[in-house]
Formats: C-alpha cells, sequence, structure tokens
C-alpha cells in the first residue's frame, strides 16, 4: 500500500474523483503512517480499500486499512476542514481482515477520522489503542458510517496505567480520615500537605 514514516508531514494521500487510490490484496496495511514525533498533518480521504473483487469473488484487503501508529499529531482519516484537498466522502473500507481504522501508540495525538465509510470489518470499524490520544471520531455533518462488522463498531482501549504521587491539600478532610481511595496500581505515592502525617495509608482498592 502506502507508508509514511519517519515524520512525513503535510502529504495528501487521496483526493477527489481524479485522484483516488484502489488498495487490495497487499499483505501489510492499506496506508500506514508511523513514526512521527510533533504536527504531521497528513490527510488520508477519497481512497476505496477493499472494493475489488479477489479470486474466491469475495474482497481482498490488508490487516487495517489505515493504521496510524506512534506518527505524531494532527492526522486526518477521511474529512476534515483543515484538509480541504480531500472530499467530503472520505474513505470507503470493505472487508478489513482487521480493524478498518486503528490509531495505535501513545505519540498519535489528535487524529482525526470523519466522513469515512467502513462496511464488514473482521475487527472493530474504528480502533484506539496504545495510549493514542485526543483522537476525534466524527463531528458535526462528517460522521462515519459503520456496518455488518462482526466486532465493535467503535472500541477505545486505554492505555496502561501508571504509578504517581498524590498530593493532599494540607487543611483537606482526607488528609485528616486516613485513606487514599484509588485503582491499586503499582508505584503510587502519597505525599501528605502536613495534617495528621502519621495517620495517612494509601489504600489500593479494585473497582
Amino acid at each position: 500500500g502506502v507508508r509514511l514514516t519517519n515524520g512525513a508531514t503535510y502529504n495528501i494521500i487521496g483526493g477527489g474523483e481524479d485522484a483516488v487510490n484502489i488498495v487490495d490484496g497487499n499483505g501489510g496495511a492499506g496506508v500506514l503512517i508511523s513514526g512521527g514525533t510533533t504536527n504531521n498533518a497528513n490527510c488520508i480521504g477519497g481512497n476505496y480499500f477493499g472494493v475489488m473483487a479477489g479470486p474466491n469473488g469475495s474482497p481482498v484487503l490488508p490487516a487495517a486499512a489505515i493504521h496510524v501508529d506512534a506518527a505524531g499529531s494532527g492526522n486526518v482519516i477521511g474529512y476534515s476542514p483543515s484538509c480541504s484537498a480531500t472530499p467530503i466522502i472520505g474513505n470507503m473500507i470493505v472487508s478489513a481482515t482487521s480493524a478498518g481504522i486503528m490509531v495505535n501508540g501513545a505519540a498519535s495525538d489528535g487524529t482525526v477520522i470523519a466522513s469515512n465509510m467502513i462496511i464488514s470489518p473482521t475487527g472493530a470499524g474504528i480502533h484506539v489503542m496504545g495510549g493514542a490520544s485526543h483522537t476525534t471520531i466524527g463531528s458535526p455533518a462528517y460522521g462515519n458510517h459503520i456496518s455488518y462488522g462482526n466486532a465493535d463498531g467503535i472500541r477505545i482501549e486505554p492505555g496502561p496505567m501508571h504509578g504517581g504521587l498524590w498530593r493532599a491539600h494540607h487543611d483537606h478532610r482526607i488528609a485528616t480520615t486516613g485513606a487514599l481511595i484509588g485503582l491499586a496500581v503499582p508505584g503510587v505515592q502519597a505525599r501528605p500537605g502536613g495534617a495528621h502525617v502519621e495517620r495517612l495509608s494509601v489504600q489500593g482498592w479494585r473497582l
């Protein structure tokens, strides 16, 4: 398919009727964006994935039609006013053998997924995972159409929790009652503000 790596920026993959890409039958992602660290602002819109029939008469599509993997910020999958060169119709994705669109990794920030049509994916229609943040799925007048899938239409998996320093306010009641109630996450530490230090404890509760 198409691969954008090592911080590639401001690329347009697709466009209007005269700039449509048809991607079928390759062994990896249809479009892979990876390795970004800053504002990448690539636009992927107006492309067809899996619409051509394979040897057995069924559509042929790689694991994920569009995969944003630790790819910096501001990438657009489909349509956004910031990508005026891509058509409002977005991308058409048929019969992906995994997710239709996957956004993965903490470095993937601010991805916009709007105005795409995703039909019959084996996995989730749209899958956000691995700590990807500030992802926008759909927008007013530019929603996504997801239908006939074998799993969730939209799946969002949070990144792993981690420990940190919790500070109690000097006069806050919780500092005197002696319990910090939270999820049982390794590495959580309590730092009281000063009142009744000896009575402060940390309790990891699974909810």
